[in-house]
This record gives C-alpha cells, structure tokens and sequence, in this order.
C-alpha cells in the first residue's frame, strides 16, 4: 500500500496509473498469476497536502482492484495520521490497517 508521495503532483499521479499496473503485471510474470493483491485507497486527510491529485491516485488503484483477477481493495475510511508526517498512520491506524488486510486475506484467500 503506497500512493501519498505519487499523490503530490500531476504529473506523478499519472505516471502511478501506468506503473501501478505494470508492477502487477511484472509481479505475476515473476511468481505466478495466482499472487493476490490487496491496497487501499490514499486516504484524504484534507487532501494531504491542499493541493494533491489523490483522486487520480485512488482512481488507479479502484480500476487495478476492479480488473485485476485476485485484486481487492479495503477501506482506509476512519485513520488518522501522524502529527509530524503529511502522509503516514498513527499506531493506532497502523493496527486498524493491519486487521482490515487480515480480514481481507481471510475472507478471500483461504
């Protein structure tokens, strides 16, 4: 789960479309078409920074999770940052993240 950085600019957003896929492509290429992937949106948090393209971001990855067999998305909805970084979960959040992926790989993976 990355995006925040690629977030930051126009022109980075764009390019995380384009490489978000090929890096799932490559990935099954190397260790086998069955490797699932779990992300989750980049959270807003006032947009990040009040000038980010996290709508371009969040789009990229609902459309790899959407049309990529064995892709799944859970919710980032309710975390909080921390208070020195613009981009990254408090503890908490971390924990809360931590489970929502577990439930994921639990209901979709065994």
């Amino acid at each position: 789960m990355q995006g925040e950085f690629d977030s930051i600019s126009y022109e980075s957003s764009v390019v995380y479309k384009i490489k978000g896929k090929d890096l799932i492509e490559d990935i099954k290429n190397k260790f086998g078409k069955d490797v699932v992937f779990i992300d989750a949106k980049v959270t807003d948090w006032n947009l990040v920074l009040p000038s980010c393209y996290q709508y371009i971001v969040n789009e990229a990855k609902i459309n790899i999770s959407m049309n990529e067999k064995q892709s799944y998305m859970i919710s980032s909805v309710a975390l909080t940052k921390k208070k020195d970084t613009v981009s990254h979960y408090d503890a908490k959040s971390e924990f809360k993240l931590g489970k929502r992926f577990a439930e994921m790989i639990l209901q979709n993976c065994y």
